[in-house]
């Protein structure tokens, strides 16, 4: 199943961070940085499959280090990083051409040279799939002519008119996907649960850290906080199932029920002279008692019909619900459906909420 995610990050030196880092990191060069004099190269390459450059035609380290140069103050943003999530049903074929038109939706808007990495696990038969791609750009306009960075880009900068370019970089990317799926894979959607409507709760990102803890069997507080509103979600959906089922028990109720056939029922003959011959009685001058004991001897396998209880009152008279993983498993006591259906929803309200988030 596809999934949109599209992250925007700036490369702040504020935060250690440099172009010419990053740069090295998506693509698998070595590459140096001059202002730092130090040399970066990613440790494992097995990942990268693809990489390139769209809007300009000199080689990583010349125009990277260049970018590096154009900045003079301490604090700047020296470029931005882009992380997208890819579809597994496309080829790599696919996701070239995908991240391709994003870059050039990107370099033609600002006017900045872009550099594209597509990356999985293909050559790590241990890990799962995890087709995604990075895209860097600069903060500033690129003249392929000249070979020169000109003036910063300060459109991304500003929240009113960033605000703005993120949601067409968003927009822009699920055109791009949605475009790219096989016939048949539901399409993906850039809109938030609250934005489409929806009363899910977004879970947390964990993160490359996290991740890797939950998978070493380390718990973390985000792993929990996901774990506790996933079984929030299927409490949920049970008790919606109870609900549409508690809006049918009348017509239920109400439909004529299968009756046990009455036995024929035969009595012998008392010992102070009554005729010996077996003769057949009426059902009605049988006592209560010994009908009864016959039905439940002869219907035991036959569903058992009680008297309807109004659910107040049944639900008064039983509390011993057995709630195991959000779901009944015993404990209900004989009744009507409506009271039944109604302690289940007790039962699930009362565990849904001692699972609730802050």
């Amino acid at each position: 199943m596809a999934i949109f995610h599209l992250q925007l990050r700036p490369i702040q030196r504020s935060k250690h961070r440099s172009v010419i880092q990053i740069v090295s990191y998506i693509t698998g060069q070595q590459l140096r940085s001059p202002r730092l004099g130090k040399s970066y190269r990613r440790r494992t390459v097995g990942d990268v499959v693809r990489f390139g450059c769209v809007g300009s035609g000199l080689p990583m380290q010349c125009l990277w280090a260049k970018a590096e140069f154009a900045e003079k103050r301490k604090n700047s943003v020296e470029g931005r990083h882009l992380i997208v999530a890819l579809p597994r049903e496309n080829s790599h074929e696919d996701h070239w051409k995908m991240l391709i038109a994003m870059a050039g939706e990107i370099g033609t808007g600002l006017g900045v040279p872009v550099v594209v990495a597509l990356h999985d696990n293909v050559q790590e038969v241990n890990k799962p799939r995890n087709p995604h791609g990075h895209l860097v750009f600069s903060t500033r306009v690129w003249d392929e002519r000249a070979q020169s960075f000109l003036g910063k880009t300060r459109s991304l900068d500003v929240q009113q008119t960033g605000s703005v370019i993120i949601e067409n970089y968003r927009k822009k990317w699920e055109d791009i996907v949605n475009h790219s799926l096989p016939a048949g894979v539901k399409k993906l959607s850039r809109l938030s649960h609250a934005r489409a409507g929806r009363s899910r709760i977004p879970r947390r990102h964990l993160g490359e850290e996290a991740t890797r803890m939950e998978k070493n069997g380390i718990l973390t507080t985000h792993g929990n906080y996901n774990r506790k509103l996933d079984k929030l979600d299927r409490i949920v959906a049970q008790k919606a199932k109870v609900e549409n089922l508690l809006t049918l028990a009348p017509k239920m109720r109400h439909a004529e029920p299968l009756r046990p056939s009455m036995p024929s029922l035969r009595t012998a003959a008392s010992a102070e002279g009554q005729d010996s011959s077996n003769r057949r009685q009426p059902e009605a001058a049988m006592a209560p008692e010994a009908i009864t004991k016959q039905l439940v001897d002869t219907t035991t396998s036959r569903p058992q019909i009680f008297t309807p209880m109004a659910p107040q009152e049944a639900a008064a008279t039983s509390k011993n619900v057995v709630i195991e993983n959000g779901s009944l498993v015993a404990g209900l006591m004989p009744q009507s459906l409506e009271a039944e259906l109604l302690l289940v929803l007790e039962a699930l309200d009362v565990t849904a909420g001692k699972d609730l988030l802050p």
